[in-house]
């Protein structure tokens, strides 16, 4: 499916896709949409799915806000995730016997009772289980008027609801977090009982010392705890943000505004490489 809009539909699995085989999704719109499993969309199959520059808002499900996923491998591209809500688990993913990467997303408000952002566990598989997730920003309040722990300032035009999730699960599944931004979560890393539960992260920044939930989680000797200094309420950094040549190549050459990576002084943390004003001097002409 390539400029696609799915609006306003409502199903049991999958508010607007189901899909039983591979499939590549791009540019498309995926809103208001409610089901059971997946408010956008339901995969149940082993061959790949592939998500590039899908921006999915306010989509309702159970499990999996915009994605529920069983068995593929699942890879989600430079696409935007906002306000998405699970009444049980994963506010935008939920993951079942999958493994998968993501790279270069957006995701804002999005709510469950355990993974905001991502769900994951294992069902029936034995052979291990893998996601990748890398230069990505999260939050449940971002902006300039972003409320920070780090500071202990609170602007009152910052959200007054906190998130009580976790921002990542992670249950018998591998799970590795790189070039990230993590902000506004009351708790940041979880892993489940099962064996394998693990979060292995790397310079990433949060804005507050990562909280964590169990064993099996690790954030690494290069992530930092900073204010990200959010230009705005889109997650672009402004100048002295500490993202900004902080992180890791990892092997995406572009940002989610297709601006070059790295450029100034090295790789950004985040969605987005920091690109400074252009100030232009115009002379006047003089002739003689």
């Amino acid at each position: 499916m390539n400029y696609g809009l799915l609006t306003f539909n409502r199903g049991v699995f999958g508010g607007a896709i189901s899909t039983f085989g591979g499939a590549t999704i791009q540019n498309t719109v995926c809103n208001n949409n409610i089901a059971v499993d997946g408010g956008c969309w339901v995969g149940l199959s082993e061959n790949n799915v592939e998500f590039i520059r899908l921006s999915a808002n306010n989509n309702t499900a159970q499990y999996g806000g915009v994605f529920d996923v069983y068995g593929p491998f699942f890879d989600a591209i430079s696409s935007q995730f906002v306000n998405n809500t699970a009444s049980i688990a994963g506010g935008v993913i939920f993951s079942a016997d999958s493994t998968g990467s993501m790279a270069n997303n957006l995701f804002i408000g999005n709510t469950a009772p355990q993974g905001e952002v991502f769900y994951s566990e294992r069902f029936l598989r034995s052979d291990p289980l893998v996601f990748d997730y890398s230069t990505s920003t999260m939050g449940f309040d971002i902006g300039p008027h972003a409320a920070t722990t780090t500071t202990g300032n609170v602007n009152p035009l910052a959200s007054s609801t906190a998130p009580t999730g976790s921002a990542f699960y992670a249950s018998g599944v591998t799970l590795f977090i790189t070039d990230t931004i993590v902000s506004g979560y009351s708790l940041d890393l979880e892993t489940g009982t099962a064996p394998s539960s693990t979060i292995v992260g790397d310079y990433n920044l949060f804005d507050q010392t990562p909280v964590i939930s169990d064993t099996g989680i690790t954030t690494g000797t290069h992530s930092i705890v900073g204010n990200p200094l959010f230009a705005d309420n889109l997650g672009h950094l402004s100048a002295g943000s500490p993202a900004i040549n902080h992180g890791i190549d990892v092997g995406i050459y572009t940002d989610l505004d297709g601006n070059p990576r790295p450029s100034g002084g090295g790789f950004d943390i985040g969605a987005y490489q920091y690109v400074a004003a252009v100030v232009k001097l115009f002379l006047p002409l003089v002739r003689r």
